[in-house]
């Protein structure tokens, strides 16, 4: 009988430590989730400030690549 009541306060002590170890787990979780959806903040901040300027240098060039595609075919028809 002694035997079956210390196993049962090893199994309690056990579940005990398991608790407090879930419990540091599961803070250590909410903590990284809160470090995740802060560094996807930044990264979407960071990568809408660099879009811009981007698209605007894209449409500077596609228009100037179309002016010069223009000047070539003026060239090449006169050529003909």
């Amino acid at each position: 009988m002694t035997d079956l009541r210390h196993q049962i306060q090893v199994a309690k002590d056990t579940v005990a430590e398991k608790s407090e170890d879930v419990s540091a787990l599961s803070g250590s979780v909410k903590r990284l989730e809160h470090e995740l959806q802060e560094t996807k903040e930044f990264f979407e901040k960071n990568l809408a400030e660099e879009r811009g300027p981007r698209l605007d240098e894209n449409r500077r060039l596609s228009t100037t690549l179309c002016a010069r595609e223009k000047d070539i075919n003026q060239l090449s028809d006169n050529l003909k």
